[in-house]
């Protein structure tokens, strides 16, 4: 399997970006495993085909900066677990997920 690690560092908002990235990754894979921890940082994996890589990149790119690795380096037979880090620079440290009142 190839692997590819990219750390990704945003001023989006956390909510935005949790809604973001797994849609554009499910369009051209899949995830296997998504971690939060605290506001500070979102882990990813990823299984994408490499023939999807270039039109993830693309799409990512509207949103993050991303640098796509030179792929005559990878075995194009085999898929890509994609390691994924990012880092919220709007952090506070404390997460904290505002539910509304709901009327009785």
């Amino acid at each position: 399997m190839n692997r590819i690690y990219w750390k990704i560092i945003t001023n989006l908002p956390r909510h935005e970006v949790i809604r973001i990235i797994p849609q554009l990754i499910n369009q051209h894979g899949i995830v296997l495993n998504s971690n939060l921890f605290s506001d500070y940082c979102l882990s990813l994996v990823a299984e994408v085909e490499v023939n999807d890589l270039i039109k993830l990149v693309t799409e990512l790119n509207f949103y993050f900066t991303l640098e796509i690795p030179n792929l005559a380096n990878f075995n194009l037979s085999k898929p890509i677990m994609i390691f994924i880090s990012i880092n919220f620079n709007q952090a506070t440290g404390e997460l904290k997920n505002i539910i509304p009142n709901v009327p009785s």
